[in-house]
């Protein structure tokens, strides 16, 4: 399916980050959301993805691998350079990325 996102990619060390931001909604389940961030992976080439999500008051909340999620805490969301782009996501296809590391 394809479908319109917001994202930003984070420089880490000389190492991208892909943050992507969804609804709140998608942080009710850890599954669901780690299968949101297994059907994104192809659509950024091996880059690690990190959702992103903002409360009530613009604070941002992280879902992903712990090491990403605490560095981007450190980061200002209004410094990202957010854009928009098309992927193609498959969320209903049973994902089974055994070697990848969400």
């Amino acid at each position: 399916m394809r479908t319109q996102i917001e994202r930003a990619i984070v420089d880490r060390g000389g190492k991208p980050v892909a943050v992507v931001s969804v609804h709140s909604f998608v942080f009710q389940s850890a599954n669901d959301a780690t299968n949101i961030i297994k059907a994104l992976l192809p659509s950024f080439d091996g880059i690690p993805v990190v959702l992103m999500t903002l409360n009530g008051k613009g604070e941002p909340g992280y879902f992903g691998r712990p090491d990403l999620v605490s560095f981007l805490e450190t980061i200002p969301v209004k410094e990202m350079a957010w854009e928009p782009l098309s992927v193609d996501v498959d969320l209903l296809k049973p994902q089974s990325f055994q070697d990848t590391e969400v």
